[in-house]
């Protein structure tokens, strides 16, 4: 039949991927979301150098204030058209031979004025890039751990809307397509723990996100594989049993999914953090799924095998 031109990159990719095989479907989506996700790290790397250069540089604005102070303490001495002098200890102080002495300590200390805030600007960028840094090392797991075609595009779409990837144009269609994907994809599991507790596991950044914004509560726990791309996970008591202290059994499968919900799936023992849900905080804007966190335990897992998921999920609601 004719052509007809997609409205959305979703749009185009879902009747792609309807023509050709599942395993090649969900290898091609892949590839192509990998691919995006790399350009945007190799960009993020870049930009780590540069400021990780300015920071460097930036570091030097104590010794431009004290060479401005030294110009002003021996400015009877410095000779009006020199273009450096020496003091203390044999110190060499470059000036400019077109400005006066005064002129030349002046221009010192707005080097260490302009020192002061370049460090400043290029530390909380530097923060800003490390999270994006890290969002996209989670995202390419979650590709990596992707099982189906929506996923991936699901996946797609939380690439675009963090800014670092082409944003769609076409306001009139987005939202729909957002709210179809929504319905299309649970963006988390649950699983059933022994006592009555309750395990939610985040499939994706997105379902981190979900679960940290929505579903969390005051009461629950929050788990993650300490140091690397992983799924968010919270453990919650029994209705009515808000505060109380999980039996070990329950925290001991939390920590394992944890474990198997990340990139050390394939260790023998992984180690996994621990902290009251009340302590995460979500950084104003920071990429899905990015939390801080303080007073954390960790805990030593092994990453629970696909018996135990099936015995838990067929327990649980997952």
């Amino acid at each position: 039949g004719a052509a007809r031109r997609a409205s959305s990159f979703n749009e185009a990719a879902a009747a792609y991927y309807q023509n050709i095989g599942p395993r090649r479907a969900i290898r091609d989506a892949r590839g192509v979301l990998r691919q995006d996700i790399a350009r945007a790290l190799g960009r993020a790397e870049k930009l780590r150098g540069r400021l990780e250069e300015d920071i460097r540089e930036s570091g030097k604005d104590e010794e431009a204030r004290e060479m401005g102070e030294c110009i002003l303490r021996h400015i009877q001495e410095i000779d009006p058209h020199a273009s450096s002098f020496f003091a203390e200890g044999r110190r060499e102080i470059a000036l400019d031979p077109r400005y006066s002495p005064s002129e030349n300590a002046q221009k010192y200390f707005r080097r260490y004025k302009k020192l002061k805030r370049l460090r400043k600007i290029a530390a909380g960028r530097q923060t800003e890039n490390g999270r994006f840094l890290d969002f996209l090392e989670n995202l390419l797991f979650d590709a990596d751990e992707a099982a189906s075609v929506q996923e991936i595009i699901f996946l797609k779409d939380t690439f675009d809307k963090s800014g670092l990837g082409s944003r769609q144009r076409d306001k009139k269609k987005r939202p729909r397509r957002k709210k179809e994907a929504a319905a299309a994809i649970s963006p988390f599991r649950q699983f059933s723990a022994p006592a009555g507790w309750r395990i939610f596991v985040g499939k994706n950044a997105a379902g981190n996100d979900v679960l940290v914004r929505k579903i969390g509560r005051a009461g629950d726990l929050w788990l993650h594989a300490k140091g690397m791309p992983g799924s968010h996970v919270l453990l919650r008591g029994p209705e009515g049993g808000e505060g109380a202290q999980p039996p070990d059994a329950a925290l001991e499968m939390a920590a394992r999914l944890a474990a198997r919900f990340s990139r050390g799936r394939e260790s023998g023992k992984v180690s996994v953090d621990c902290v009251p849900f009340r302590r995460l905080r979500r950084p104003r804007g920071a990429p899905p799924g990015f939390v801080t966190y303080t007073g954390q335990r960790t805990l030593i897992a092994s990453p629970a095998d696909r018996e135990t998921l099936e015995e838990s999920a067929s327990r649980g609601e997952g």
